[in-house]
C-alpha cells in the first residue's frame, strides 16, 4: 500500500513540475505578444495603453529566457516607451532583483544583466531535466 502511495507522490510531483514549466513557458510567450502587440499599435498609430517604465520593463525581461544588459533592456524599450533614460532602467532593474522579480547575473557577452525570476527557474528545471 506504502509503494502506492509512494506511486502516486512521485507521480503528483512530476506533473505539478510539468505545469510549472509549462505556465513559464505561457506567461513568456504572453510578454512576447505583448511586446508584439505594442510596437505593431506604435506603428500603426493605433492608440494604447500607458505603462509604467516598471511594467514596461517587467515585460521586456519576461519575454526573454537570456540574461539582458541594462542597454539591451532600453533598446527593447525603445519600441514602445519614448525618451527612456538608461540611469532610471538601472535602478528598477537593480530594485527588481532586490525584490526577487528578477534575477542579476551575466549577459552572454559577460556584461552584467538581469533575467525574470520565473524564466531562471524554467531555465534550470529545463536543464535538470536533460541531465
Amino acid at each position: 500500500m506504502k509503494d502506492d502511495y509512494t506511486k502516486a507522490l512521485a507521480k503528483a510531483e512530476r506533473e505539478l513540475s510539468d505545469l510549472e514549466t509549462e505556465i513559464a513557458a505561457l506567461v513568456q510567450r504572453k510578454a512576447q505578444l505583448e511586446q508584439t502587440i505594442s510596437n505593431l499599435r506604435s506603428l500603426t498609430g493605433v492608440k494604447q495603453e500607458e505603462r509604467s517604465l516598471s511594467d514596461s520593463i517587467r515585460l521586456v525581461l519576461k519575454a526573454t529566457d537570456k540574461y539582458l544588459s541594462t542597454q539591451q533592456v532600453v533598446e527593447k524599450l525603445g519600441a514602445f516607451t519614448k525618451d527612456v533614460n538608461p540611469v532610471s532602467v538601472s535602478t528598477i532593474l537593480s530594485r527588481l532583483a532586490k525584490d526577487k522579480e528578477a534575477v542579476a547575473g551575466s549577459t552572454e557577452g559577460g556584461r552584467n544583466g538581469y533575467m525574470w525570476r520565473e524564466n531562471v527557474i524554467n531555465r534550470l528545471a529545463g536543464k535538470k531535466d536533460k541531465a
